[in-house]
């Protein structure tokens, strides 16, 4: 009983005043105790609060402070806000970041995973830990003495009561480059997904189907990371090397599985911060603004990455690397100009959307712009021309499929003299 009346008490004592609600990101300086103003999202203020103790607020933590609950799936992506969601990632601060302080965006995945002709799926490990809470949050008594302005000024608008704590791993397969035909095939094949307490044999036998089929695909790209325990890490070096790629693949699953097992609350992370406004803890505070529009700036940070990236892609096929990669008629070049033209244009309105949000007086609403659809163009003959060396060498029975594979994903074509696989050259250096 003495638990549960504990709980009460800190329930009454975070449920007064506004509450917000902000999900993980690696930069932000919101920590449990500490001050935080969303229009001024970098903004480091005082910890004004004294406590008795950060302690489990779910009712089968209390005594034991380690209740977990395990989260498994494997399913198709169909968005980055679909992959935001699943990850518990802020939206809302990496859109902080971007639009207030102009600070480069935190790259959790491949930046074409969700272009027109990429297709991805997420395999996702995750440990939720439960909430944990202030007992008996105060203000200090240096600071409850100063008069509100300043208590204002100091602490910040809202200050962080509780959060939620958990370790997760996840890895992202992307497939690339897929024309129509292909990219549909896919996404019906393989559509469904599964999630459950634990990786199971339809989970596994699902994965194992994707993952061949993505393999002998023209591009693809896998990466496995860690949030918890090691902290924001890629991990996809615990795979190994060798040349057998699907045997290094086929154990991703394994890896992150034994990676969560091996991980406890001591090793967790907050994934989640509760905040309260100030007059929770003080009445008469000045009045600080409006409500701060947290959905209308996700909306719109969704919106300016899916140009930036989109825009980006563009610039690299008209005047970067993937210039000669790629079959572009002078029709197509030009269709390509004016596009990359018209979106930088869109994501400099959707920017300066994205930056009125972060004014108190100001608007905070997702703008309206006038974009074109990109068709993508197919790989150039020469890339075909490196494609078709490496059919012709695994057909003919002179390579095996798991060293064809190795050849496709890193751009090798096979030299062959007498009838017989000598070595393997880069694909620009054959056929250019």
């Amino acid at each position: 009983m003495k638990t549960k009346i504990l709980g009460l008490a800190i329930l009454l004592m975070t449920t007064a005043g506004h509450a917000s609600i902000y999900e993980y990101h690696p930069n932000s300086i919101i920590h449990t105790g500490g001050g935080f103003n969303p229009y001024q999202p970098d903004k480091v203020y005082d910890n004004c609060v004294q406590h008795e103790g950060l302690v489990p607020l779910d009712e089968a933590q209390n005594g034991s402070n380690t209740a977990a609950r395990t989260t498994v799936m494997i399913e198709t992506l169909k968005s980055k806000k679909d992959f935001y969601s699943k990850i518990s990632f802020s939206a809302q601060i990496q859109g902080s970041y971007s639009f207030y302080s102009g600070s480069a965006s935190v790259n959790m995945l491949d930046e074409r995973a969700f272009h027109s002709d990429s297709l991805s799926w997420i395999i996702l490990f995750k440990t939720d830990y439960g909430k944990f809470g202030l007992k008996n949050p105060v203000l200090k008594p240096e600071i409850a003495a100063m008069n509100p302005q300043e208590i204002l000024k100091r602490c910040g608008p809202e200050i962080a009561v509780q959060e939620r704590r958990g370790v997760m791993t996840y890895a992202v397969m992307t497939l690339k480059n897929l024309n129509e035909k292909k990219r549909y095939e896919f996404s019906q094949n393989f559509s469904a997904g599964a999630s459950g307490g634990i990786w199971n044999a339809n989970m596994k036998a699902s994965y194992e189907k994707i993952l061949r089929s993505a393999m002998s695909a023209t591009d693809f790209s896998v990466r496995v990371y860690a949030i918890g325990g090691l902290g924001v890490t890629d991990i996809t070096d615990l795979l190994g090397s060798g040349e057998d790629e699907f045997v290094k693949y086929k154990q991703i699953p394994s890896v992150m599985k034994d990676y969560i097992s091996h991980q406890s609350v001591s090793h967790s992370v907050p994934t989640q911060y509760a905040t309260r406004d100030l007059e929770t803890f003080i009445p008469n505070i000045p009045n600080h603004g409006l409500a701060f529009k947290s959905q209308a700036l996700k909306d719109i940070y969704d919106i300016w990455d899916g140009l930036r990236s989109k825009y980006f892609r563009l610039e690299s096929l008209l005047y970067g690397s993937d210039r000669d990669n790629y079959d572009m008629d002078i029709d197509q070049e030009s269709k390509f100009l004016s596009q990359y033209r018209e979106y930088r244009e869109a994501m400099n309105v959707v920017f300066n959307a994205g930056e009125s949000c972060f004014k108190t007086d100001g608007s905070c609403t997702v703008p309206n712009y006038t974009i074109s659809p990109i068709k993508w163009p197919a790989h150039s003959k020469f890339y075909r021309m490196c494609e078709a060396n490496r059919d012709s060498a695994l057909n003919s029975g002179k390579v095996p499929y798991e060293f064809y594979l190795m050849a496709k994903r890193r751009n090798l074509g096979f030299l062959i003299e007498n009838g017989e696989v000598v070595g393997q050259e880069d694909c620009n250096e054959m056929f250019y």
